[in-house]
């Protein structure tokens, strides 16, 4: 397949002023027509697995809880999670640190799948004689019956609660209520399951939410874009050719823009036609395939990159008074086999820190090497990235993983959905940057994806140091390459 370069150089703006507008690239019609056999072609496919996936809907899904409850039950008996410290080291909560040995070898085998690393930043992967334990009161697979338990004794009915999860640096069941009036009505479903007091705790927050970010356009043809023009780079929310995670998407039919967030490759056609994956709420309707037009906004015009397959659906079987989703997402069929630059990440100028400020430009020749998929669990103090056409590249540490959660979304009159089994991570997002890739940063230029970006809160959350709660700002949330796959299929990125 071919392979073109970035779309215009910045360099060739350098002779206007600041308040002149970018001539923009030619707007590609026939590609218009591609995308209609597209539709027919990939779609034939597509259309064969939706409909498997339609069958197996209502089915229990594993997830990573599952997986994890597993290692209590078999190989490592006691084993209560991972965590990653504040000294940056992997630490094992086990419940009786006395088989500390026996646990590191019933531990190798789930390290070396899911590459853990022996620190949350670039180190080696882990082989379990160079973790930590911590002794804990309850293994997880007992804190995981409790917490099933509590779900089937209709938890999800009290309305004041937000969300919930296995908190396994607290070694707790852990739910997220509007205010503390919720929780008596809380208290009674957990007493309703046999959970005893010192297993939960429970705290207030506020509802996440998601949404489209603002359709203006960020000036970037200033005399610092005209600098960046002589050193080659461009900017994230500008025509990008072959097309990068994180670069800004538009839809002619919706107002607002999103992020494109990973190329991917799928077992229907073996692996051949080109797609992406962004947020599903940057289409036409939010978890409803309505072949929504993806493109590039540029000043004076749109250019397509492709349409919309197969968006992620909503169910209510067992999902009491709300509808309930796995994965935020919709599958986006490129209209040609050039424009995808697979397995590459863009690299940014900002050097990632936490919360630091990144500006959107990046270099049209250098790029991270997407080198693995984490499918499993990241653990809660993993540091992890995300680059959208809004924030560039922000990076904090995982809060917590496989949250159960209602979340608000801003562009749909207040429609509510809950959200199955998605991440909580420490960085700040903003409009726009839904869809975009998370990651984390392995050996030089490699980098490793844990899922895409889809929405967040800037309101106080609480989180665990030191034996006490803490308040910090702005969590992101996260829809993991697991749910992802659970969904699409066995996509690869690489």
């Amino acid at each position: 397949m071919s392979r073109s370069t970035f779309g215009p150089a910045l360099p060739l703006i350098l002779g206007l002023s600041a308040c002149e507008p970018a001539t923009p690239p030619p707007t590609e019609p026939g590609l218009f027509a591609a995308s209609q056999s597209i539709r027919v072609s990939s779609g034939l496919a597509v259309a064969a697995a939706r409909q498997a996936a339609a069958a197996r809907a209502n089915e229990p899904r594993r997830t990573s809880d599952d997986d994890l409850a597993d290692l209590a039950r078999g190989p490592v008996p006691g084993f209560a999670g991972f965590v990653y410290d504040e000294s940056g080291t992997l630490v094992v909560k086990l419940v009786d640190t006395t088989r500390a040995s026996e646990a590191r070898t019933g531990l190798a085998p789930y390290l070396a799948q899911h590459r853990l690393r022996v620190d949350r930043g670039r180190g080696r992967v882990s082989t379990g004689a160079d973790v930590r334990f911590e002794q804990v009161a309850f293994d997880f697979a007992t804190l995981k019956t409790w917490y099933d338990r509590v779900a089937q004794q209709g938890v999800w009915l009290v309305e004041g609660l937000i969300k919930s999860d296995i908190d396994e640096r607290m070694n707790k069941l852990h739910y997220v209520t509007s205010d503390q009036s919720w929780f008596p009505m809380v208290a009674q479903k957990l007493e309703a399951a046999g959970v005893p007091p010192e297993a939960v705790t429970m705290t207030t927050g506020s509802m996440p939410t998601v949404g489209r970010g603002s359709s203006s356009r960020p000036g970037n043809f200033g005399m610092l874009a005209r600098l960046r023009g002589l050193l080659d780079w461009v900017w994230l929310t500008q025509y990008i050719r072959p097309t990068v995670p994180g670069m800004r998407l538009a839809m002619p039919t919706v107002v607002g823009t999103c992020s494109l967030g990973i190329n991917v490759r799928l077992p229907y056609d073996n692996y051949v036609w080109p797609h992406m994956i962004t947020a599903s709420h940057c289409s036409d309707s939010a978890f409803y395939t309505e072949t929504t037009e993806f493109h590039n906004e540029f000043v004076g015009g749109w250019t397509l990159l492709g349409s919309e397959v197969w968006d992620s659906e909503t169910w209510t079987s067992g999902c009491d008074t709300i509808r309930c989703t796995w994965t935020d997402a919709t599958l986006v069929a490129y209209a040609s086999d050039d424009l995808d630059r697979f397995g590459k990440m863009p690299y940014n100028h900002s050097t990632p820190g936490h919360n630091s400020a990144s500006d959107l430009s990046i270099e049209s020749n250098l790029f991270y090497n997407i080198v693995e998929d984490q499918g499993g669990p990241p653990p809660q103090g993993q540091w992890l990235c995300h680059q959208g056409q809004t924030s560039g590249t922000r990076c904090g540490p995982v809060l917590r993983w496989c949250v159960n959660g209602k979340v608000l979304d801003v562009n749909n009159n207040g429609y509510i959905v809950m959200y199955m089994c998605t991440g909580e991570t420490e960085y700040r997002g903003a409009g726009g940057d839904s869809g975009g890739p998370v990651w984390t940063a392995l050996e030089e230029l490699d980098v490793g994806l844990y899922g895409i970006h889809v929405g967040g809160s800037g309101q106080d959350h609480w989180r665990f140091e030191s034996d006490s709660f803490t308040v910090h700002r702005d969590t992101s949330i996260i829809v993991g390459i697991g749910s992802l796959r659970g969904t699409f299929g066995n996509f690869t990125t690489y």
